[in-house]
């Protein structure tokens, strides 16, 4: 066989590895690399017929790679980073955070060095995420939306009280079990107080897709941590633009505000300010066909997270810790209330 354009993380296929897991079959979500390392998703199920969700990582391609001593630590030190992340979040019992339920490593016969080796992170097997879920969507389910948010609020809450921010929440990231339970996944892009993090130099840590205005113009306000608490509100006050128009709070503000991108913030801000105006009130008309007069304090949530000007964002929150200034307490008890006032009615 010509391993030459083959991955050892690829190769994993009806493997047994330790504790009587066995590898079945490729999951239709094939999780992106961390840290630059190839990565490819599967189905594995054990003796006991637990099923799980695994995440094969190889580092082959730094093998060849000019420098490649630094190339391979980089590597290997993004894993272990967001090993021990999961590790301390399934210590602490974070209840919606997705944490492993097993790890290991194994080698691949026909390569060879660490090129031959895989590191792998098994999961508890989710029904998808909410990309999936609207796809299947014959009716608009605003009780599984509000649930959802409540459900992410809490999860996010819970790694900003242990000074962890997350850094890339998006639609893919919000994991759906048994139906109507969410959960937060992929640390692969979080930061950590006082741990160096592989992601700590990037601009945007996490996806550009959705990331906020600040973080596009590289404006900071505080130089620590804090900005990271605050880029994670606003990429979770964009999920409710994503369930609600399909679009992530960036886009919408962006496309309405009209903005050829300078490199001045406080220069542009005045339209992106305007372009979230604009936005917000289309938000509200779609909010509106599904969630009647629960549309204001929707619609009030997605103002006061997304709000593009990071200084005043989240603004009733300004004093105490910081983990509890940027977290998000206030609303995980608006979303519970309000996804109860929506299960009510079903």
């Amino acid at each position: 066989m010509d391993y030459s354009s083959i991955k050892p993380a690829s190769m994993l296929l009806d493997m047994e590895l330790d504790n009587d897991w066995k590898v079945e079959n490729l999951s239709e979500k094939h999780p992106k690399g961390t840290g630059g390392v190839f990565s490819v998703g599967y189905n594995v199920k054990n003796k006991d017929g637990r099923v799980g969700f695994l995440k094969a990582l190889d580092f082959s391609s730094a093998v060849n790679a000019k420098n490649s001593a630094l190339v391979i630590e980089a590597m290997i030190s993004a894993y272990n980073f967001e090993r021990r992340l999961l590790e301390r979040c399934k210590t602490e019992h974070l209840s919606r955070v997705v944490v492993p339920i097993d790890s290991g490593e194994v080698n691949v016969e026909g390569f060879i060095g660490i090129g031959s080796k895989v590191y792998y992170i098994i999961f508890e097997k989710a029904d998808g995420d909410i990309r999936s879920f609207d796809e299947k969507w014959t009716n608009f389910d605003l009780a599984f939306i509000l649930r959802s948010l409540h459900h992410t609020a809490v999860g996010l809450n819970q790694l900003h009280s242990r000074s962890i921010a997350h850094q890339d929440i998006k639609p893919s990231n919000i994991l759906i079990f048994n139906s109507r339970s969410s959960k937060v996944s992929d640390l692969g892009c979080a930061a950590s107080l006082g741990e160096s993090s592989p992601r700590d130099e990037f601009d945007i840590p996490g996806d550009m897709t959705y990331a906020p205005p600040e973080l596009i113009y590289k404006f900071r306000v505080f130089h620590n941590i804090n900005d990271r608490y605050i880029a994670d509100l606003y990429l979770f006050g964009s999920l409710i633009f994503n369930y609600f128009t399909s679009v992530p709070a960036i886009r919408a503000t962006i496309l309405k505000g009209k903005i050829i991108r300078g490199d001045d913030f406080i220069n542009d801000l005045p339209f992106l300010q305007a372009g979230f105006h604009v936005a917000l009130n289309d938000l509200a008309q779609e909010v509106k066909k599904y969630a009647g007069n629960m549309t204001s304090s929707i619609v009030e949530i997605a103002k006061e997270l997304c709000e593009p000007d990071p200084r005043v964002r989240n603004k009733n929150a300004r004093f105490g810790d910081p983990r509890q200034v940027y977290g998000l307490t206030k609303y995980i008890s608006k979303l519970d209330y309000l996804a109860k006032r929506a299960e009510y009615k079903i």
